[in-house]
């Protein structure tokens, strides 16, 4: 059975060389009624699993925001929001970082995106 998910999968349609995605979360996954009928480890190594494959592939630059919670365990891009006031300056300096991450590529390859786009 393939496991959806949503946005990578939605991310993964746009042609563009880069794109990033922003994760903000509160805690390490849970859900009681999954926990009942599965294994207890099943929604951390799930979460593992889909992390490591967007942060392998080249395309999708991965960011996990923790709100009061280390996400540095999970994501290769991580911060804490040690709190919801904090939100507003760590979004921008990641979303500062996912443009400067995106600006790094050559300018040939930026370039060549932007003509093949126009053409379509």
């Amino acid at each position: 059975m393939k496991r959806s998910n949503w946005a990578v999968d939605r991310l993964a349609a746009i042609k563009k060389k880069r794109k990033a995605l922003i994760v903000l979360s509160d805690g390490a996954p849970v859900d009681d009624a999954t926990f009942f009928h599965n294994e207890d480890t099943i929604l951390d190594r799930h979460l593992r699993e889909v992390i490591g494959r967007v942060e392998a592939a080249d395309d999708i630059r991965l960011y996990g925001l923790g709100i009061g919670h280390d996400t540095t365990g999970y994501y290769e891009n991580a911060q804490i929001i040690q709190s919801v006031s904090d939100l507003g300056t760590v979004l921008i300096s990641t979303l500062e970082k996912a443009i400067c991450d995106t600006a790094a590529l050559p300018a040939k390859t930026l370039t060549e995106e932007t003509t093949n786009e126009d053409r379509t």
